[in-house]
């Protein structure tokens, strides 16, 4: 391992090596306080008070050649108005002193000063990538999707998906050279962290830095500055509703042109006032981690109304210190890494972040269309300035308003379909109360708690899937969950997770008790609800994946077998019971090579299930099998029947063979992701952010693995401290889009 260009260890270093501690003796009086709290005091100095401070004491010397320090001297000082030369201290000394000839000045290596504060920066901007961080990658990825197979599978069950066919087709991809955007931006102004900064500098920046996280440039008047740019890319169909725009200029901020170097990126957030986006890669490569709106990540702390989210300060320190624990968590994070010429999408509520492997560019958008507005509408209803974003702070509270009366104006159509809906969704509400009611009474005759604990849930199923005076609840509109891990079997989670594919009107949860795993029902107000859901087989929920099928009403139609061999499939089970009928759904369960396994074999009619049970005791393949009749419906997303192969000839009982058509059968879907930033209208403290733009992050703690901490120092369980045994390596620190950085503490 390379060390500090000043020779700064992490503190864990100082109890395994011992010694002397610069630090007690070289602070004198300011020993007693936290470096945390130093670095506050010494962030409030000019340089001048910066360097006569680094010639008082060797600890002292550390501090104030603190890269941090004089990042934010620049950043505050000169704004954009610089010319990168090597560290932030040579920027600032040569942007201010005339004449200064910049020969290359060596730092003093200092031996015993111990600080994770100071150590850390350094070693999150010079560790390399871990393969196992870049490794993952379970998004789905599509090419050809018709605009309402991309609505059906991933907008309105609301999922994340790569698109891979869309963006190769720009002009962009060829045309967006560091020359052709050198020349597109010659004598304006690009928006680097909140700063106005000539694009050549910026290149010169990215070119030079070392830093734990780079300045990212995000400029959302890039289309104004470089009309041509516009023209390279098309906003593709998918997105192309975008009911904002009813509000002409203004409406909030909506489209970034992103640049950035390696390791420059956002942090996580959420998109701002619950809109999606699309975020296309141009150029390069972003690896993307993205978390479902009710799972907060690793590390991660928002407050309780979301307006402020606290999260470690780089993207390298959370690797370090939270990936492994995301891979272990119940629920697992949709990981990915977007490529030149392909498109994330990003649904609204996602948790998301974004790390830019080398140097990238991209552009993105944010949108409303109708499958999100009533979202849109109803984050925008509380009118606070600190949740709104995108616009200007006086405008922020009339905004639903202003946007509710131009829909009514020009889109009256997409207000009155939602209306609708709404409504709908009210008249079922009620509804379903006044069926639980009906249901609810309890017998005249008292029964035994464990009795009246089973009537309960019995008739709480009861009042949802079987007949009843009123009617039977449509199954259509029912689907059904199993394998569904219990650590994850709440109510409140299940309808969470599928309130993505439509109005959830109940949920059921049934299993036994002490079982892993149990299942359940979600019922939707309308049948399309429920065949998107369907897009959710295969979720990984827990240490499980779910199983969705619709949920079925008459068992008497499934058989169900016990002692079927390792040799037998799905496919097999098919075949041979076609004999009997057509079969319409098989299950296997087990795992394959498993020595006795069971099966359910779903008919299309009685007299077909009938003769099935004629099959019992006989031999298939190394074993004989016991047919039974199933006590509850079939559900599946396995083999389902879809139409008519050849026909082949199959054994019956008494070895008599006779001619059948086994069904065919047709598999299930898959998933989805995507990303984005930060609103630089918004203050340094703020945590909505518009997508690309990097967020205002807090360190959480020093994150160097040390057996006790540096005095003052905080530190955080299951933290990973790197320990320095070694003398030599290159300089640099820490960085962040947001222009106030003299004042960041870390906060656990």
């Amino acid at each position: 391992m390379q060390t500090h260009p000043c020779g700064i260890q992490p503190y864990g270093n100082f109890l395994l090596q011992g010694g002397a501690d610069l630090r007690r003796t070289g602070l004198g009086s300011l020993g007693k306080l936290s470096d945390e709290l130093l670095q506050n005091i010494f962030g409030q100095l000019p340089a001048a008070s910066l360097a006569r401070l680094a010639v008082t004491s060797k600890a002292l010397y550390c501090f104030a050649n603190h890269e941090e320090l004089w990042r934010a001297l620049v950043l505050q000082e000169l704004e954009g108005s610089f010319c990168y030369r090597q560290s932030w201290q040579q920027t600032y000394l040569h942007a201010t002193i005339p004449g200064y000839g910049g020969c290359e000045r060596k730092p003093l290596r200092v031996k015993g000063f111990y600080s994770d504060l100071l150590y850390q920066p350094w070693y999150c901007a010079t560790t390399p990538l871990e393969p196992e961080w870049l490794e993952t990658d379970n998004i789905e990825r599509r090419s050809a999707l018709s605009l309402e197979d991309f609505q059906r599978c991933y907008e309105i069950p609301n999922r994340p998906v790569v698109i891979t066919d869309l963006v190769g087709n720009w002009p962009a991809t060829k045309n967006w050279t560091r020359k052709y955007l050198r020349k597109a931006f010659k004598g304006q102004k690009v928006i680097v962290g909140s700063y106005p900064m000539d694009f050549d500098n910026y290149l010169s920046y990215a070119d030079g830095c070392k830093e734990e996280m780079p300045l990212y440039l995000f400029d959302k008047h890039f289309a104004q500055k470089a009309p041509h740019l516009a023209d390279d890319y098309e906003v593709p169909q998918y997105f192309c509703e975008d009911l904002f725009s009813v509000l002409e200029g203004a409406r909030p901020d909506y489209r970034w042109l992103i640049i950035g170097p390696e390791r420059s990126g956002s942090s996580f957030h959420k998109d701002p006032n619950s809109t999606s986006a699309w975020n296309a890669v141009v150029r390069g490569a972003k690896k993307w981690i993205l978390y479902p709106p009710h799972i907060t990540p690793p590390g991660v702390h928002p407050s309780a109304d979301g307006a402020d989210v606290a999260t470690p300060l780089s993207l390298i320190e959370w690797f370090l210190n939270f990936c492994s624990h995301a891979q272990e968590g119940d629920v697992k994070p949709i990981e990915c890494v977007v490529r030149s010429g392909e498109l994330l999408f990003v649904p609204r509520g996602w948790w998301h972040m974004a790390l830019n492997l080398e140097e990238s560019v991209a552009v993105t958008q944010n949108y409303v269309s109708s499958i999100n507005l009533p979202h849109v509408l109803e984050f925008l209803r509380c009118g606070r300035e600190d949740l709104v974003s995108g616009c200007d702070m006086a405008d922020r509270r009339s905004l639903h308003d202003r946007f509710l009366a131009k829909l009514q104006e020009k889109r009256p159509e997409v207000v009155e379909a939602m209306q609708r809906e709404e409504e709908k969704r009210r008249q079922q509400a009620q509804e379903h109360s006044r069926l639980v009611d009906l249901f609810s009474q309890t017998s005249k005759k008292p029964a035994s708690p464990a009795k009246q604990a089973s009537a309960t849930a019995k008739q709480a199923m009861l009042s949802a899937f079987t007949p009843s005076g009123v009617g039977q609840q449509p199954m259509d509109r029912t689907v059904y969950v199993g394998n569904v891990d219990v650590k994850h079997s709440d109510e409140a989670t299940l309808r969470a997770i599928f309130e993505n594919c439509g109005y959830v009107t109940q949920v059921r949860v049934a299993g036994k008790k002490g079982y892993n795993s149990v299942y359940a029902f979600i019922e939707y107000e309308h049948s399309s609800q429920a065949m998107t859901a369907l897009a959710m087989n295969g979720l990984q929920l827990g240490e499980r994946q779910i199983r969705v099928s619709m949920a079925k009403t008459l068992p008497a139609q499934q058989q169900s077998l016990e002692n079927v061999g390792s040799d037998i499939d799905e496919q097999s089970l098919a075949e041979y019971f076609a004999a009997c009928g057509e079969v319409t759904a098989v299950r296997l369960s087990g795992a394959a090579g498993q020595a006795r396994r069971k099966a359910w074999i779903e008919f299309a009619n009685l007299d077909a299930a009938k003769s099935a049970r004629e099959y019992d005791q006989t031999e298939l393949g190394n074993s004989h099998i016991r047919v039974r009749t199933s006590k509850t419906a079939i559900h599946t997303n396995g083999l389902r029947g879809d139409a008519t192969p050849p026909q082949r000839s199959s054994p019956c009982r008494g070895g008599e063979t006779t001619s059948v058509t086994p069904p065919q059968y047709a598999g299930t879907q898959p998933r989805s992701d995507h990303k984005m930033r930060n609103d630089p209208s918004r203050s340094p403290s703020s945590s909505r952010a518009a997508p690309d733009e990097v967020q205002q992050p807090q360190r959480s703690v020093p994150h160097l693995p040390s057996a006790a901490q540096s005095p003052g120092s905080s530190s955080e369980v299951g933290s990973k401290r790197p320990v320095d045994m070694s003398t030599q390596t290159t300089s640099d620190s820490d960085n962040v889009s947001d222009p106030i950085l003299k004042k960041r503490s870390r906060h656990s």
